[in-house]
């Protein structure tokens, strides 16, 4: 599982590749982490949440999207996924 940052018109991509779906949206995660803060903490407060769709990019989409609410939103830094 790997991922690296790339320049974009909208600020930044990330392109992760991984052996399975699970491991792939855990990399392109991590990469968003990566974009949002230049370190991450050792520890902090752990959280669960689920997301459903009707197929797997739309999956992606709404699991990021929800990172991205929790950063914004709740002020936390998502990270470990």
């Amino acid at each position: 599982m790997s991922y690296d940052l790339r320049d974009h018109t909208a600020d930044v991509a990330v392109e992760a590749t991984a052996d399975t779906p699970s491991a792939l949206f855990a990399a392109v995660a991590d990469g968003l982490t990566a974009a949002s803060a230049e370190s991450v903490p050792a520890a902090g407060e752990r959280f669960e949440f689920a997301v459903e769709a009707e197929g797997r990019e739309a999956l992606l989409f709404d699991y990021l999207d929800r990172l991205i609410y929790e950063r914004d939103v709740r002020l936390v830094l998502p990270a470990d996924h």
